[in-house]
């Protein structure tokens, strides 16, 4: 197998090296640590995981040794991942970003953590947030996480972005991916200045159980991800029933009676990748946007069919692949980083 490149590597890529004998979860959370070492810490300061977890090479050792016992592997044997600092992790602070909170410490873990421990999961460390989730860019406790792709740029929308760890620390390559949250959009503004994949679920669809509230009618879970078979891997193992309703509102109350959409599943969620539902279709991006001039009074501002850039695209590549190519530039991955 080709040298693993851990910027570009996918969760399947990861576990193929993995069951090859390419590469130990020990050896892959070592390449981790490095770049979090390199890049987010000195370097650039991306500021994305102020908290790492203490116990990560004895996780991944232990994933090493049911792997080579021949134990049933879960579907992320051996993948590190983050979680945003409103997530409980027993034994770690739990302060979700606020100097309020900076001592208090967890004595389980959410109910996501569980899940994905389950499966196999390698906790990498907890992410930055504003405190308590109110804002976007705002700094809590523990300051905020800057643009892995341009430093005059923020890393989530200033008013909605709190989940900004959790999508730099996947941008980055600091972990395969990450789970983050929102009320409003706090998710998927810092996946969309990120070039990640944010899924945004139907209320109720992956419980938030062990997560810190803002306004419990609203909240919901964002996993980010590199791309959309990565997003599916992950919701085969995280959009399953919580058997436990205390400890989340939208479940637990019985005032209105809501939609039990986790029952509603694919056997499996890759099942989609395979779907033809856009097939055909064309989209449109207001040029303002992303930055291009507002069109001139009396005009459509509409582009020629065939030029690319009427889809946000250009014909040097996509924007992921542009900002990828640039990300390279400042986030090398050379000699194991």
């Amino acid at each position: 197998m080709a040298k693993l490149n851990l910027v570009e590597a996918s969760i399947e890529e990861l576990q193929d090296a993995l069951q090859s004998g390419c590469l130990t979860s020990v050896d892959l959370v070592t390449r981790y640590l490095a770049r979090i070492s390199t890049y987010d810490c000195r370097g650039l300061a991306l500021n994305s995981i102020p908290i790492l977890n203490n116990d990560i090479f004895e996780e991944a050792a232990r994933s090493d040794d049911r792997r080579a016992s021949g134990t049933s592997v879960g579907v992320l044997e051996g993948i590190p991942f983050t979680v945003k600092d409103s997530y409980k992790v027993k034994g770690m602070t739990a302060a979700a970003g606020s100097p309020a909170f900076k001592d208090l410490i967890a004595k389980e873990d959410a109910f996501l953590v569980q899940v994905i421990r389950k499966a196999g999961g390698i906790l990498v460390g907890r992410t930055n947030m504003p405190a308590v989730a109110c804002g976007g860019m705002q700094r809590g406790i523990y300051g905020r996480a800057e643009n892995p792709y341009n430093p005059k740029y923020l890393a989530a929308a200033f008013a909605s972005g709190s989940s900004n760890g959790s999508a730099v620390s996947v941008a980055a390559s600091f972990a395969a991916f990450g789970m983050g949250g929102e009320t409003v959009s706090s998710g998927r503004s810092p996946a969309s200045n990120n070039a990640l994949i944010a899924y945004t679920p139907s209320r109720g669809f992956l419980s938030i159980r062990g997560t810190w509230p803002l306004y419990p009618t609203c909240d919901v879970p964002v996993p980010h991800t590199k791309t959309i078979r990565d997003l599916l891997c992950l919701l085969d193992v995280i959009a399953v029933t919580d058997p436990v309703v205390e400890g989340d509102f939208w479940r637990e109350q019985t005032m209105v009676e809501v939609q039990k959409p986790w029952l509603d599943r694919p056997s499996s969620f890759k099942e989609i990748s395979a779907s033809k539902s856009l097939a055909g279709l064309r989209i449109a991006v207001p040029e303002i946007f992303l930055g291009g001039p507002p069109p001139k009074r009396g005009t459509t501002g509409r582009r020629e069919p065939g030029n690319h850039q009427a889809l946000g695209t250009s014909q040097k590549g996509s924007r992921r692949s542009r900002c990828r190519d640039y990300s390279r530039r400042r986030l090398s991955s050379h000699d194991g980083v």
